[in-house]
């Protein structure tokens, strides 16, 4: 019987995709939690929330940024990875809130949401962490003194 290098490496990658695929469930596990889905609603308060579904919970790290004049909420999931239907973009038709756009990174691993919000409004930001569901939820409404402003007649 003669030697084959190429056959012999074939074997060995057989071998390790055989055990990569038998132990990918657990590898997969300890990654920390799955993003499956974004909602957008409308209250009848104007409020609007983003509600993002989520196997296990980690809180996101927030913070707000303006890119060509367009006020950005961001919400970084550190760790988090993108379930398979989850989409990358959501066009809500909101007041506020002009659409919702998912990115996976890297390095870090990370999913980030950017809410881009309607340019030239002031805005209250609430955040809501519902733990036992897995969901975290951020509010946006326009701020009580503009609400205020806008509805008071003018002279």
């Amino acid at each position: 019987m003669t030697y084959r290098p190429a056959a012999a490496a074939v074997v060995r990658l057989t071998l390790l995709l055989c055990c990569l695929v038998l132990h990918a469930p657990a590898v997969f596990a300890a990654e920390g939690p799955v993003l499956e889905a974004v909602a957008f609603e409308t209250s009848p308060d104007g409020a609007e929330t983003v509600t993002v579904s989520m196997t296990g919970f980690q809180a996101p790290e927030i913070f707000a940024m303006v890119e060509d004049k367009v006020p950005k909420l961001v919400c970084d999931f550190h760790g988090a990875r993108a379930g398979r239907k989850m989409p990358h973009r959501l066009d809500t038709k909101g007041g506020l809130v002009r659409r919702v756009r998912l990115g996976v990174h890297s390095k870090p691993a990370k999913v980030r949401m950017v809410l881009d919000l309607e340019p030239g409004r002031d805005y209250e930001l609430q955040q809501q962490y519902l733990t036992d569901e897995g969901k975290f939820k951020v509010v946006v409404l326009r701020s009580p003194a503009a609400a205020a402003a806008s509805s008071s007649p003018t002279p």
